[in-house]
């Protein structure tokens, strides 16, 4: 139960989910049934009378909004080869904008689509946009926006949302507002700086943090935190000012956030941190290493632009990249990174699981040559406990951007898992492990892996 509470506690603080849900009791119809194969984007555009022109160019860019490959959608919009609707052009852009981390151009994007909506009234992907645009000023450290947007979302569309839906909504207006006189997060990172990390007693990865070199307060380095977590002994070493306002997280705990106004990583600094502060017993009573005292979060590691981890020696280099533009990495509405493979596969990067797969999504796309040459198997499952119909390839290809490997093996599902469909797999340490160093170049938005 306390994992389960950890857990929460680490993404309670992102913001309300804006994936599109499914209409309630609505006439309209989905734009493509290809959008049922994804469990994450669920777009329902209101369906309205087009010009025969417009719907090339309609079902190009819905088709690649439903399997949520947007490198291909990017290209389309730059140069599309048809007339376009408008109104979804520029949800388009504002899905691609946001996907690469372009939070700015998103949200100019979703402006313009809602002042063009205002005479179509397709109030589903207004309330979609509305949604991603509050995330969008999370991302951007501009909490009071963000605040104003979901505040916006809770009185104008409560009876779409329905009471529990608009009570969230409400909640994350109280979480953002609490913080409206925060800066944003500001970063300063010397040149050629590095970062030396540590191995807890768990084989997990730790930094140690400061405020004016004191104090030191080791902490997990995890990119799949939603958000930094600290016990609150923590904070106060580290002069954090924690606000009063307490929100709930189960039936008995709660957490506080909290604001550093100086964070020293060896000789990179953090300005205006917000971080969850969690009562020590319950930060204590997690399952991650017992000599850390909380955790360094993804919205962090992100704004440090570039990250190159030195396995060897446990080194982060994060030196300022320069302009590239083969970028194969993106973020799912949810924040998973996905990484595209051998120039077309999208596969979520798992740096945590053991071993790459690949969904029943890549085998649909390839069920015939994989029911020849693949040895049909149970695949089990161990997120779930359970055995899923499947097959095994011999010498399958990896290659991501120069770097090139071969799995002896790797197991495809056939039939739906319970998450996981949407994109053609998962990439695991047995492709990761083959390399001496991995790079997160967040501003490239490029990944990649080498050999020294």
């Amino acid at each position: 139960m306390r994992q389960l509470i950890f857990l929460f506690i680490i993404f309670s603080f992102a913001a309300c989910d804006s994936t599109p849900k499914k209409k309630s009791g609505s006439s309209s119809k989905r734009v493509s049934p290809k959008s049922e194969k994804s469990e994450s984007f669920k777009l329902e555009m209101t369906d309205r009378e087009q010009p025969a022109t417009l719907l090339p160019a309609r079902e190009k860019m819905v088709s690649l909004l439903s399997e949520q490959h947007y490198f291909k959608l990017e290209k389309y919009l730059e140069h599309p080869d048809e007339p376009v609707d408008s109104l979804l052009f520029y949800f388009s852009k504002a899905i691609v904008h946001s996907s690469f981390a372009q939070y700015k151009e998103a949200n100019k994007a979703i402006d313009l689509f809602l002042a063009m909506n205002k005479t179509q009234n397709d109030v589903e992907s207004e309330l979609n946009l509305m949604g991603l645009k509050a995330a969008n000023y999370m991302k951007l450290f501009d909490y009071k926006r963000a605040a104003d947007t979901y505040k916006t979302i809770a009185d104008k569309y409560s009876d779409r949302l329905g009471a529990n839906g608009t009570a969230g909504y409400r909640e994350a207006y109280r979480r953002n507002n609490t913080l409206a006189g925060v800066p944003p997060l500001s970063v300063t990172i010397p040149q050629n700086a590095k970062i030396q990390t540590l191995r807890s007693s768990l084989n997990q990865w730790m930094v140690m943090v400061n405020a004016n070199n004191q104090d030191s307060v080791p902490l997990l380095f995890n990119m799949s935190a939603g958000t930094s977590v600290m016990s609150e002994s923590a904070a106060k070493r580290l002069k954090a000012t924690i606000f009063a306002e307490t929100f709930p997280v189960g039936e008995q705990d709660y957490v506080r956030v909290a604001v550093i106004p100086v964070m020293k990583l060896d000789d990179v600094v953090f300005k205006n941190v917000v971080v969850m502060v969690v009562q020590d017993d319950l930060l204590a009573s997690h399952d991650g290493s017992p000599e850390t005292e909380g955790t360094l979060g993804f919205p962090e590691i992100q704004a440090l632009s570039y990250i190159k981890i030195d396995k060897r020696t446990g080194v982060l280099d994060v030196a300022s990249p320069a302009k590239r533009t083969d970028k194969n990495m993106m973020f799912t509405w949810s924040q998973q990174m996905v990484v595209m493979l051998n120039d077309s596969l999208l596969l979520a990067l798992d740096a945590g699981g053991r071993r790459s797969g690949l969904s029943v999504n890549y085998y649909q796309k390839n069920k015939t040559s994989i029911d020849l040459t693949g040895k049909s198997l149970r695949i089990k499952d161990e997120r779930v406990g359970k055995d899923f119909a499947g097959y095994e390839i011999k010498n399958f290809p990896i290659k991501i951007g120069a770097a090139q490997s071969l799995l002896p093996a790797i197991s495809v599902y056939a039939e739906p898992v319970l998450y996981g469909n949407e994109f053609d797999g998962a990439l695991g340490q047995d492709v990761i492990s083959q390399y001496d160093y991995m790079v997160m170049d967040f501003k490239n938005m490029r990944f990649a892996l080498g050999r020294n």
